[in-house]
């Protein structure tokens, strides 16, 4: 191994490849892998220019397209590295050649953060092969169960599902693959299902040089798939050499031994994993009801249709959200009972009871759950969640960091993490995580970044950045009336105090209806705007269903955010709220300490 990958110093920062860390005295950065693995290869070149076709095969294999995105890429890393040292110039262009590093390179003594040493995998989701192309749920529902059977192993540290199979449909190179992920191994394979008999490929692949270690075929009927996947299981964990003391002579359990309800859960999984479209969720929940008719002690069926209603809840235009989350409370205990060792159904009994004003209930189920399940990237975000809507933002951040790096391409646990960090006053760091989340299309981030330049004291680029992307503002469409929604944008970020509170008043008097839930785009003007008091009255006794987020926002340290949770009234709707009881319990919120 090339001695500068487990660290180097150069100029005012000390770079850690394998944790993708920039430090400059104590300001942490973080960089997406690509961008990491692209210094990482202008610097071992030690002062030479280094070819932009080098680049392009090296980090994109020359596909279409790569040519704008080497560009992009080495616009980001001048950024990052002019963030904290804005006097140096790091990388020089070469007219017609390419770029060269300029700056001195020292290797770092072994005093780095301790890299997890543990072999580490990500399941790709598997290609579905049969002739009508019909079963593409059923290879990605394969491929889970495998990837949640490795999970279970102490020494096999395994990607998320939403990081693995964001790559569904690409033709990625898996060297690529693994360094985005962290990951030293790959599986990938297919399904082929013919006059149900089964066939599953799966192949085991080195990802530091795309090596094929192991390549097996099992061939059987539909009513065999737990065994198959128990066998591919066992012989990537005999080929990885991993020597285990298995306390469940089973990886794989039988989920259900009824082969049309694994079919419908496998269906339902599949359309819960999108989350967003017309009709997706009403869909996933009428087919998890369909799976449990056929097996009703199908404990992730109902785990699963629990996590229909929590999603519905936050993600549909409905009225009757409060009705969703106590639909997914519900199940998920039903989903506990029946299996005492998950821990993702009492991590979505935790948000039924947050939603229900049980603040310290909720937290007791999410540690409750992170003990069951820790490697749950879902679980662990959500313990780090609630840690950071009461204010405690220093404990939280380590937790959603884990989250991040559980499942790095799930936008919405960078979001939760900018927030964080945006209320620990960590900028830099912040900005990073909201562009992240933007670029894996989590536009509730939008908010955020716009926050961050407002902390900065840049006004225009605050506003700017609230009427940027996908979900263009978040005033709505009532106050778009032929002058656009700039202008007020302008207001609410101004910095004009006075203006402001006109800009917040403005968005309560049109936006707040005492008979429904409020709206993000109304909390989030509030807190933005500092009217404490009409933000006391939209919150209500208890957070809205799906609206929990607006407490994370609520600790920022701009002066809007500050005029809030320092209010007269605060400390009441806390204590109507269930904060107080929380802090007594948890800790005091870092804000009041």
């Amino acid at each position: 191994m090339n001695k500068l990958f487990e660290g180097f110093s150069t100029g005012v920062f000390d770079i850690f490849p394998t944790s993708n860390l920039a430090m400059a005295g104590d300001t942490e950065l973080a960089l997406e892998p690509l961008i990491m693995r692209l210094l990482f290869t202008l610097v071992k070149a030690e002062g030479e220019v280094v070819s932009r076709d080098h680049l392009l095969n090296r980090l994109w294999d020359a596909r279409a397209g790569s040519d704008e995105q080497l560009t992009l890429a080495i616009s980001k890393l001048r950024s990052v590295l002019k963030s904290a040292d804005p006097d140096t110039a790091y990388i020089d262009t070469i007219p017609k050649r390419g770029y060269r590093f300029t700056q001195a390179v020292t290797p770092i003594a072994a005093s780095q953060p301790a890299k997890d040493e543990r072999p580490s995998i990500a399941v790709m989701a598997f290609a579905d092969m049969s002739p009508m192309a019909e079963y593409e749920y059923f290879g990605d529902g394969m491929a889970e169960e495998i990837l949640n059977a490795l999970a279970k192993v102490s020494n096999l540290r395994v990607a998320a599902r939403t990081s693995s199979f964001s790559f569904k449909g690409q033709d990625q190179d898996l060297r690529t693959v693994g360094e985005m992920l962290d990951v030293t191994h790959i599986i990938e394979g297919s399904v082929r299902v013919l006059d149900r008999r089964l066939r599953i490929t799966a192949q085991l692949i080195r990802s530091s040089d795309g090596f094929h270690i192991w390549s097996e075929t099992y061939d059987g009927v539909l009513e065999d798939v737990f065994d198959l996947q128990e066998s591919i299981a066992r012989s990537i964990l005999k080929t990885l050499m991993i020597k285990l003391e298995l306390t469940d002579p089973r990886l794989a359990p039988n989920l259900t031994y009824n082969e049309t309800a694994y079919d419908l859960f496998l269906q339902a999984r599949s359309l819960n994993a999108r989350q967003h479209g017309e009709g997706v969720l009403t869909a996933a929940i009428s087919i998890l009801e369909k799976a449990i008719e056929k097996d009703p002690d199908f404990a992730l069926a109902h785990a699963e249709l629990a996590h229909s209603h929590s999603l519905a809840s936050t993600y549909m235009g409905t009225d009757n959200k409060a009705e969703l989350v106590d639909k997914a409370t519900a199940r998920a205990e039903i989903a506990a009972k029946l299996d005492p060792k998950l821990g993702f159904p009492v991590t979505l009994m935790a948000l039924g009871a947050f939603t229900d004003g049980d603040i310290v209930g909720a937290i007791d189920l999410a540690e409750e759950a992170y003990k069951l399940e820790p490697d749950h990237s879902e679980v662990v975000m959500r313990l780090g969640y609630f840690y950071s809507a009461i204010g405690r933002n220093k404990h939280a951040i380590p937790l959603l960091e884990r989250a991040v790096a559980l499942d790095p391409i799930q936008g919405r646990n960078h979001q939760i993490l900018a927030l964080a960090l945006l209320a620990n006053d960590e900028l830099d760091r912040a900005e990073i995580h909201a562009k992240r989340a933007i670029d894996l299309h989590h536009y509730f981030a939008y908010d955020t970044y716009a926050a961050i330049s407002f902390m900065r004291g840049d006004y225009e680029e605050a506003a700017q950045r609230t009427v940027s992307g996908p979900i263009k503002n978040m005033f709505g469409d009532a106050f778009d009336q032929g002058g656009g929604i700039l202008p007020m944008a302008r207001m609410a970020f101004g910095s004009d105090p006075a203006q402001r509170k006109v800009m917040g008043e403005m968005m309560f008097t049109h936006l707040y209806d005492p008979t429904r839930p409020p709206g993000i785009p109304l909390l989030q003007s509030l807190l933005r705007t500092g009217c404490a008091e009409k933000f006391f009255i939209a919150m209500g006794d208890r957070p809205p269903p799906g609206r929990h987020g607006s407490l994370l926002s609520m600790w920022g340290g701009s002066a809007p955010c500050v005029e809030v949770h320092t209010h007269p009234k605060f400390m009441d709707y806390a204590e109507k709220n269930g904060l107080t009881k929380a802090w007594r319990k948890y800790g005091w919120p870092d804000r009041l300490l």
